[in-house]
């Protein structure tokens, strides 16, 4: 029986071990058909993702620097060089300087601010550039976001900061893109115990938190991750259920752009379903077109 991504290409950027979730969304992938093109960061992790690599289907390796305008340059070569639509992509990129993450926020350094920006949330709109000649068909492009972006989490610092910009990069770019019928979207896990996860400052208590407010008590798997992209990020409906994070928060959605908080406990449904979760029994979650809306009070309201 064919998978539900049968015939489909996706780009996935950010596999650094089997642990990251990009590995979890990349196995997700495969398992379901999707043939891939998988990216690396210098010669120091091109073994570790040819390793990964032999377990998926993956039709090409290829580096890229997302600071590297050259290397961006390249990827849409590479993209082109395969002469068929790309149909999804998934942006699972980030990084701060580790003592920015275990001092407080006033003290970051500029060249510290700067370089989260550029590698957190920059690069998506890099990436979506590059990516989208390849995007013949339309498709998708996924992102991978945090609660730290609208909240104040300790020692998330930077990143939480990096983060809200990248929410807004999606906005953005779904309102630039969807004409050519290309939707992004960000997806909030939660926090996951990955390698990444545990350069931020006290990152064990983080997650003994995460675990305790959920209703399920344990923390988001990186498989769930990855099914729940895998969901959303390629198929072309408007719906589309995944866990979600509780405390409930609100998710602006439609059928362009989405950012979804996800966590083991309940289920979001975009456009028009009901999101259970224990703060907030029956939050609705809002539709909205991107370009037309601004919120106040946590409910949209639409722009004259």
């Amino acid at each position: 029986m064919p998978g539900l991504l049968e015939g489909k290409l996706g780009l996935i950027l950010g596999i650094a071990n089997k642990w990251s979730l990009a590995y979890a969304i990349a196995h997700a992938f495969s398992r379901e058909g999707a043939e891939l093109v998988l990216t690396y960061l210098g010669e120091h992790q091109k073994e570790a993702v040819e390793t990964l690599a032999k377990g998926l289907k993956t039709v090409r390796i290829t580096p890229c620097d997302v600071t590297k305008e050259d290397d961006l340059a390249a990827l849409t070569k590479t993209l082109a060089s395969l002469g068929r639509p790309l149909d999804a992509v998934v942006h699972s990129l980030a990084f701060a300087n580790r003592e920015d993450l275990n001092r407080p926020f006033v003290e970051t350094g500029r060249a510290g601010f700067l370089l989260a920006q550029e590698v957190s949330a920059y690069s998506l709109v890099a990436v979506a550039r590059a990516a989208a000649p390849a995007m013949t068909a339309g498709g998708s492009i996924t992102t991978l976001t945090y609660v730290g972006s609208t909240r104040v989490v300790q020692n998330y610092n930077v990143m939480g900061v990096a983060k809200a910009s990248l929410e807004a990069a999606v906005r953005y770019l779904a309102n630039d893109l969807g004409p050519a019928k290309i939707r992004v979207n960000a997806i909030s896990a939660g926090f996951v115990k990955t390698a990444s996860s545990r350069a931020v400052k006290d990152s064990s208590a983080m997650l003994e938190v995460s675990v305790a407010r959920s209703p399920l008590r344990r923390s988001t798997d990186p498989a769930e991750v990855g099914d729940a992209v895998k969901s959303w990020g390629i198929t072309s409906q408007s719906r589309c259920s995944v866990p979600m994070h509780p405390p409930s928060r609100r998710v602006a959605s439609s059928r362009n752009a989405a950012i979804f908080a996800i966590s083991p406990s309940a289920i979001a449904i975009s456009s028009s379903g009901l999101c259970p979760s224990r703060s907030r029994p029956h939050a609705r979650i809002e539709s909205f077109v991107c370009s037309r809306t601004h919120t106040t009070s946590g409910k949209p309201k639409r722009s004259r």
